[in-house]
């Protein structure tokens, strides 16, 4: 048997790179040169898997299970890619950009509610090849599962750097300053994908809480974690 959600995934993928790679498209949308690399990188692996998985010749049990663990790193990542581009500051997209980077229109959000007041704490609560799970909390309600009253998501800030040198002085620990803006989450469970030049790296996270239009309350403190 094929499966319908895999098949549907190839065309999005396909044409999603084929829009990324052409002209000025990503540098457009913020993805820079090592990110589109990485992009292009598994979109040949995968085509290479997808391949073998519709040729009746070598459809089976093994290229259904490689095509099956391929599809949820794949997805995860051009999720993430999405929500990046769907982020970055003063990008207004166009009927294209939508068309091939499926991001569609949000309806209109209110607007009257300011910044959250609540504060907020942040755990790592899993760890796999690629991939780490992290949960927000209200640090006043901290068993309440969802998010407070009136946050509409969930902002990220992240950092990833080599591990230092142990024969070196230790760098200094990295400050709010310090960390990247990374797509929010609507959710307070946010999974964080990786790449495989990330593998071994060191790295430190912080949420808070935010309202309709974006502004942020306070942030939490820094947790460190690795990448494996």
């Amino acid at each position: 048997m094929y499966s319908n959600e895999i098949i549907l995934y190839n065309f999005f993928f396909f044409y999603f790179m084929q829009y990324l790679n052409t002209g000025t498209n990503a540098a457009r949308l913020g993805i820079l040169a090592p990110q589109l690399l990485v992009l292009n990188n598994m979109l040949a692996a995968w085509t290479i898997k997808f391949n073998l998985y519709m040729d009746p010749g070598t459809h089976g049990e093994i290229t259904t299970n490689d095509i099956n663990n391929l599809y949820t790193i794949d997805f995860r990542y051009t999720e993430d890619t999405k929500k990046q581009i769907k982020n970055t500051v003063g990008l207004v997209l166009s009927g294209a950009d939508r068309k091939y980077t499926g991001i569609k229109e949000e309806a209109v959000r209110r607007n009257n509610i300011p910044a959250p007041k609540q504060k907020i704490g942040v755990v790592l609560s899993g760890s796999s090849h690629l991939s780490n799970t992290f949960n927000a909390f209200d640090l006043d309600n901290p068993t309440k599962r969802g998010k407070p009253d009136d946050v509409a998501k969930i902002g990220v800030k992240m950092l990833t750097r080599p591990v230092p040198d142990p024969s070196l002085p230790p760098p200094p620990k990295p400050t709010l300053d310090d960390l990247n803006t990374m797509p929010s989450s609507g959710a307070m469970k946010i999974v964080q994908s990786f790449t495989d030049l990330q593998v071994g790296m060191e790295g430190f996270f912080a949420v808070c809480f935010m309202n309709e239009k974006g502004e942020e309350g306070v942030w939490s403190e820094i947790i460190p974690f690795k990448v494996i």
